[in-house]
Order: C-alpha cells, then sequence, then structure tokens
C-alpha cells in the first residue's frame, strides 16, 4: 500500500519531576479532545536537547545547545518519534500538516513564493474538522496572502495597511485572509515567510521587535451574514510573546464545552537571527562577546521559544483549558547549516537538503493532563490517547502524518487517498504495527528549465537513498546523482554506499520503493543518471 510521507512535532526541567506512579490519581477520559500544535521554525533534532543526547552517543558535542526543559518536559511525559522527517523547506511542510499529502500533488515544493499557493481545492485539517472543533492558527501563516481572484481586493498590501494603521487603530479591508479560506475561523500573526515591515533592497527588512501584524476573522453584518475582515498594523511587541498572548486571547473567547484546534507557528528561531537576551526569556548565561555568532543568537532565539511554550501551557492550565487537550511539538524542517555546530554546520547540507540535518526533526506527543501530573501539578482528566508516556517510537513516520493523526484524534475517519499515515494507533498502543508504507520526501523549485532539487526514500531498516536532480552546463537537461546511506551505523551520512560491492541489492530495493513513488505521480525525479565523474 503506497500511502507516503510526513512528519512530526515538544515544560520545566524533565529531570527527576516523574512523580511516583502509584501515588497518581487515575486521569478521567474525555469525550472530544482539544488538539494544540506546536510548530517550531528551523528547528532540527540537533537543537532540542532530548534529541541531541542521542546524537551525543555518536560524538555530538556542540558549543551552544539551547536549553529546552519545556521541550525535554514534553518529551518525557509523552511519546517521542526519533525518526520524523519533515521536508526541507517550511512552506511544503506546513502545505503537507494541512493537506496530508505529498509536495509533488500540491506543487508546493519550495517556499511561497516562487512556489503557487496553496490550493483551495486541497481539503485542510481545519475543513475536515469543521463539524466538532472550533479553530484557529497563529504566528508564521507562509501558504498564501492572496484571496479570491475575483475579490474586489485580489491582493492584500499588507505593508501599505500597516503604515497607515497602529496596533490601537489597525488599517482593516473587507478581505478574506489565505487562513480563513482554508477553513480557518481565526488567524492572527504574519502571512509572510519572513518577519518584516518593509521591502528592501534584497529582501524583507524587520526583527521580532518590529514587524507586520495581520488578524483574520469573519465579522457578521446585521443581515447575519460573514463578512471577513482583516486587520494589519504595526508591531512592537515581541513576536514570540505576541504568538502565544493571541493564543491565549483567541481560547478566552470560546465556550468551555468547545472544543478546538489551535495551531501555534512560532517564527522562533527562523532568521533575522538575533540577541534576544534582551527580552528577558533566555535561560542559559551567555558570554557578551559571542553574542553575535549565529549559533549563538539561534540559542537565544529557541531558548526564549521554549519559554513562551512553557507559558502558552501554563495559560491553557490556569483557564482550565489544558487538561483533555492532545499536544504535539514538531519542527517544520531542519537546522540552517549558519547555525549548526559540528556536522549539522557542513556546507550544502542542512536545511534544504533531504540530508538528515535538513528534514530530521523533533515531533512529540503528550497528554495535557499526563503533563500536568508530571509537573506535580492536579488533574484529573486526559485524552486517553497516549499509552506509556516517555515512551520512544523508532518507526520512521513523516511530518504529514500529523494530518491524518489530528484528524483520528477528533473523532473522524482520515481520507484513504491521502499520503498521510494516522499514527494514532502507535501513540496509543506500544504494540501497534508499524505503517506499511514508503517513507519519502521532497523539495523542488521549477522554472523554464524545468524541476531540480533533492529527494529521499528509505526502509525500515535504515537504508537511505539520497537524490539530488541537478542542471548541467550542456543541452542534455537534468540528471540524477544518488548516494546511499546505512543510517543505523552513519547517522552523519558521512559514508557513500553507492558505489560499494556490497550495496547493489539495497540499491535496489530502494530504487523500487522510489518507483511507487514516481508511479503515483511523484515523476519529477525520473530523469537519467548524471555520469560518473
Amino acid at each position: 500500500m503506497l500511502a507516503t510521507l510526513a512528519l512530526l512535532v515538544g515544560c520545566s526541567s524533565s529531570e527527576g519531576l516523574v512523580p511516583d506512579s502509584a501515588s497518581e490519581p487515575d486521569l478521567v477520559p474525555v469525550g472530544t479532545p482539544n488538539l494544540l500544535v506546536l510548530l517550531l521554525d528551523d528547528v532540527g533534532v540537533d537543537k532540542v536537547g532530548v534529541y541531541a543526547r542521542d546524537l551525543s552517543a555518536w560524538g555530538y558535542a556542540p558549543e551552544h545547545l539551547p536549553a529546552t526543559p519545556v521541550m525535554d518536559g514534553l518529551a518525557e511525559h509523552g511519546v517521542r518519534f526519533s525518526d520524523a522527517w519533515a521536508t526541507p523547506q517550511c512552506s511544503s511542510t506546513r502545505a503537507g500538516l494541512m493537506t496530508g499529502i505529498q509536495p509533488y500533488r500540491t506543487g508546493i515544493g519550495s517556499p511561497i513564493p516562487p512556489a503557487p499557493e496553496l490550493s483551495e481545492g486541497a481539503t485542510t485539517v481545519a475543513e475536515k474538522l469543521a463539524g466538532t472543533h472550533r479553530s484557529g492558527t497563529f504566528g508564521k501563516w507562509h501558504l498564501g496572502t492572496t484571496g479570491d481572484p475575483e475579490d474586489p481586493v485580489p491582493f492584500l498590501d499588507l505593508l501599505g495597511m500597516a503604515a497607515a494603521g497602529s496596533a490601537e487603530e489597525p488599517s482593516t479591508a473587507e478581505h478574506t485572509v489565505n487562513p480563513l479560506r482554508h477553513g480557518w475561523e481565526h488567524y492572527s500573526g504574519g502571512l509572510g515567510g519572513d518577519i518584516c515591515t518593509s521591502d528592501g533592497q534584497g529582501g524583507c527588512v524587520g526583527d521580532y521587535m518590529n514587524w507586520v501584524a495581520v488578524a483574520g476573522d469573519l465579522a457578521w453584518t446585521a443581515e447575519g451574514s460573514a463578512q471577513p475582515v482583516a486587520s494589519v498594523w504595526h508591531e512592537d511587541r515581541f513576536a514570540t510573546e505576541q504568538d502565544v498572548a493571541t493564543t491565549l486571547a483567541w481560547i478566552d473567547t470560546l465556550p468551555s464545552t468547545d472544543p478546538w484546534l489551535a495551531l501555534v507557528s512560532f517564527r522562533a528561531p527562523h532568521v533575522p537571527h538575533e540577541d534576544q537576551t534582551p527580552q528577558g526569556c533566555t535561560t542559559s548565561d551567555f558570554d557578551p562577546e559571542t553574542l553575535d555568532e549565529e549559533a549563538v543568537m539561534f540559542q537565544t532565539m529557541l531558548e526564549c521559544a521554549d519559554t513562551h511554550i512553557g507559558a502558552l501551557l501554563d495559560g491553557l492550565a490556569t483557564r482550565q483549558a489544558l487538561e483533555g487537550t492532545l499536544i504535539v511539538l514538531m519542527g517544520d524542517n531542519g537546522t540552517s547549516t549558519v547555525a549548526g555546530e559540528g556536522t549539522f554546520a557542513t556546507e550544502r547540507r542542512g536545511k534544504g537538503t533531504t540530508y538528515q540535518s535538513g528534514i530530521q526533526v523533533p515531533l512529540v506527543v503528550t497528554d495535557g493532563g499526563t503533563w500536568l501530573q508530571g509537573q506535580g501539578r492536579d488533574a484529573t482528566h486526559t485524552t486517553g490517547l497516549v499509552a506509556e508516556p516517555g515512551r520512544v517510537i523508532e518507526t520512521p513516520v513523516l511530518s504529514l502524518d500529523l494530518h491524518a493523526t489530528l484528524v483520528s484524534a477528533a473523532g473522524g475517519s482520515p481520507d484513504d487517498n491521502l499520503d498521510s499515515w494516522d499514527l494514532l494507533g502507535m501513540i496509543g498502543d506500544p504494540q501497534a504495527p508499524a505503517p506499511d508504507r514508503v517513507v519519502y520526501t521532497e523539495t523542488f523549485r521549477e522554472d523554464q528549465a524545468g524541476r531540480n532539487g533533492f529527494a529521499a526514500v528509505r526502509d525500515a531498516g535504515g537504508q537511505k537513498l539520497f537524490l539530488n536532480v541537478q542542471r548541467r552546463d550542456n543541452e542534455d537537461g537534468p540528471c540524477l546523482s544518488r548516494e546511499l546511506y546505512d543510517l543505523t551505523q552513519d547517522p552523519f551520512e558521512t559514508r557513500d554506499r553507492a558505489a560499494d560491492s556490497d550495496a547493489a541489492e539495497d540499491l535496489d530495493a530502494l530504487t523500487a520503493l522510489l518507483s511507487l513513488v514516481q508511479e503515483a505521480g511523484g515523476d519529477w525525479t525520473a530523469v537519467e543518471d548524471c555520469p560518473l565523474e
């Protein structure tokens, strides 16, 4: 069966915080759980403590590893997927989470733009859950900004509107911002890929204290019809803090009896990399002379994100909204090499490629009630969906599996024609069988010369085929180069086995898996092999 591709995503220090299970009161399962998805930007397994400890067995010893006690605590009191793949780019991963289908089906193989915006023809997780859950998405969207081409205002001039408004009196327009076109009831954050206030030469200009904020909602007219309204303003509140504040403010508007789906997509620690120690949310001591180094700035940013995730969980607990909530933490792609250390700083790897450093991401699923008990707090309710907290699941999974998993957790039935696999069985049952599927991911760009980019396919035994479709400086068209790695013995992919005499069988088996992807429509990699040098 070809159900391809996906990936997934982790509060105070988890060391020694688990009380004796015999002293914990039994939690009562709720009917329909709330769903909280925490998505981090440009965070691979090298930057989260509980994952970095796995890598230390292979010699990984970074000097600037962020302190992530909140994420580590979510992993200790939930289940952690040790081998989750995302796509190498943010827009394609986000599109997969929304739709449950591969980039070659959505057409979103790279950041938007140049990739096309998410099609309204694709059914999103918010639309699937519209009958059971209120929905809000916060922070980074990066799946499009335009509305219906027939709208009187077909494109939202965010920068121009923000210049004319303020946080107290934002500019408004009757315009369906992109998340509302895809089933979300409420949106607040930034629609684009970067955090910015203006277009400067070479891109966005702005920072985490100086950015354009957008909110979208449905305003009901006196006649009872829904009128989409967008509000835009210049924001000087720390963006990571703002993402949490707007999420909690939205929760306050909901009846306590309504289940909800909240997707909180933190912009942090995406560029611009900044020293965020002045925000008072970092937890490590820093040498002032190093604060202009990329890895150190990244460290301050991720520690702030970890602190504010803790603030979000605390805020939900205060509102009695964390019990009966399923929490998912995930990274959208690997860490950029400019912020990486050791093998994760290797040139031409990391974010944007299908090497492990570009696609292996943290993915943690935790029950809110169990997490509260793990912090020594009172709790009475659980989702009943997470079995044996503290477990590590080694089965390879994909970020787009989150789509089917959320639909299933809400009591729905995932569509059979998706590439997304429902992971709820493994989350709730340690004996559940592994998915029978092709584990594949990709990134590509399209231009007049065709497509080029990276792809990867792996088997359950840890053999991985890395693919690079590259242009040539002649008229022969693109060609395909292949590299073969044994991840069980070489997790940092230092030795290409493709030319080894004993690798032919593995290479043939992985090529057969790739052919299944190509038959399903992912045929852009079906080009001739590059000549051997």
